[in-house]
């Protein structure tokens, strides 16, 4: 027969355990939700002001630096000047990258910079040619106990024909191998978002656009001290779907303290 004392501290330790559980229960559905940052950023091929470029990219490091940036033209100079040098320097982020060209003084790829740790794979898109070869990066991101697909793309800036393969391949490598997983689709598409026939193979695949109406943010604007455009666009994005991710804001990553002639597009998202 169990001593009264003994009862009396199996009492006390189950009573404990019922409560840590409970307790943790009401932890988990109290906690915030898990939430990142990601940006977009063309960082133009050119050496044209590269010092007040350099220094725009710091300071707009010191107000908002978002936890994943996608980078087309990170180019770097034969003389070691690099913009997208500079950002990994500052950030300490680790990077995903792919060579898209090699000319005499300068060197061009596509990169992905992310705080969390992360896992590459370059596929190579329909009209890549010898000396601009068009990828798409796929990083595999883990946040916390999530993993993100990433995808970061420049379509071809030549015409339409062009931009669709590549658009057509993207969306079908993602129904394909992707199509159970979170992704983010982001990058310069050199397309407007008008064009009758832009959206459709993603809107098939459930992506959204992170800002739907084509005439409220430019991101190729006329504004930009380094574009020469004769009329404002909108040409970079970020798609995602709402059944992986619940969007919170968006915007412009760097228009006041420009380092392109694109704008860039950051948005936060959390996961449920």
């Amino acid at each position: 027969m169990a001593h009264p004392k003994n009862k009396f501290y199996l009492i006390i330790a189950l009573t404990s355990i019922i409560c840590l559980i409970a307790y943790s229960s009401l932890a988990n559905d109290l906690a915030p939700p898990r939430s990142f940052t990601i940006a977009t950023q063309n960082l133009l091929h050119s050496l044209e002001d590269y010092e007040v470029r350099k220094n725009n990219l710091i300071k707009r490091l010191k107000l908002f630096k978002p936890d994943i940036v996608v980078f087309q033209e990170t180019w770097k100079h034969i003389f070691g000047l690099s913009l997208y040098k500079v950002f990994l320097k500052e950030t300490g982020y680790n990077q995903s990258f792919c060579k898209t060209a090699e000319y005499i003084l300068m060197s061009e790829g596509m990169g992905v910079a992310s705080k969390y740790k992360q896992e590459k794979k370059c596929i190579e898109l329909p009209y890549s040619k010898l000396f601009a070869q068009r990828y798409m990066i796929i990083s595999t991101i883990s946040i916390e106990d999530q993993e993100i697909s990433v995808l970061n793309v420049h379509l071809s800036p030549w015409n339409d024909e062009e931009r669709f393969a590549q658009l057509f391949f993207i969306a079908d490598y993602i129904e394909n191998n992707l199509l159970a997983q979170n992704v983010i689709l982001l990058g310069d598409f050199n397309m407007e978002s008008f064009h009758p026939y832009f959206f459709s193979p993603l809107v098939l695949l459930g992506f959204s656009n992170v800002d739907n109406d084509v005439n409220h943010l430019c991101t190729y604007c006329m504004e930009s001290p380094y574009n020469e455009a004769t009329r404002s666009r909108k040409i970079d994005y970020i798609f995602y779907r709402k059944t992986d991710l619940e969007l919170i804001d968006f915007g412009k990553w760097s228009e006041t303290l420009p380092v392109s002639d694109h704008s860039g597009l950051w948005a936060k998202f959390s996961i449920p």
